[in-house]
């Protein structure tokens, strides 16, 4: 069994049909316990690879990820990376703020373009302050690099070329 914490507004993501369709699609039991914690449960037989899986799932959905992004996470191509800004800047909220403001950019458009660059799904989350990121592995590790490349002060256009130079190798 795998158990991991949630917060109330967290809570609110989880409906019983989102919760439905993980047990299934994991094959799984999900349940959150009077301790408001998750509990994945899986059959003997699976020797807690599906309750990993789940509970990749299950932290996507809790960081903001629309289900559609976080179901990848059941194919065994996609991965998740969190980025923990806390532990980044030790809880220093101006730089917090600043980092995530160049990664989201004017109106969402940073975002957007180390998305499309990257091929991966990107979420800022403003109650955990980490930066999640869904893709295959080879995209997610170039996307992290460039959130990486932003955070510790690089140019914008400078990280788009490095993503497109990454691209181009792989095309």
């Amino acid at each position: 069994m795998r158990l991991f914490k949630i917060s109330k507004s967290s809570k609110r993501l989880l409906d019983a049909k989102t919760l439905k369709l993980i047990e299934e699609r994991g094959e799984v039991k999900v349940k959150i316990n009077k301790d408001d914690e998750l509990e994945i449960e899986a059959n003997d037989e699976d020797k807690g690879g599906n309750e990993w899986i789940a509970e990749q799932v299950l932290k996507a959905i809790v960081y903001g990820f629309e289900s559609k992004q976080a179901f990848k996470l059941f194919d065994d191509q996609y991965f998740i990376e969190i980025i923990d800004l806390d532990a980044a800047f030790r809880r220093k909220e101006k730089d917090i703020t600043r980092a995530k403001s160049r990664i989201i950019g004017e109106g969402g458009k940073a975002r957007k373009k180390l998305e499309e660059l990257s091929g991966t799904s990107i979420m800022v989350s403003n109650s955990t302050n980490n930066v999640s990121i869904i893709g295959p592995f080879e995209d997610l590790q170039n996307a992290k690099e460039a959130i990486i490349r932003l955070v510790e002060g690089a140019a914008h256009e400078g990280v788009y070329r490095f993503l497109e130079s990454k691209r181009e190798r792989v095309l």
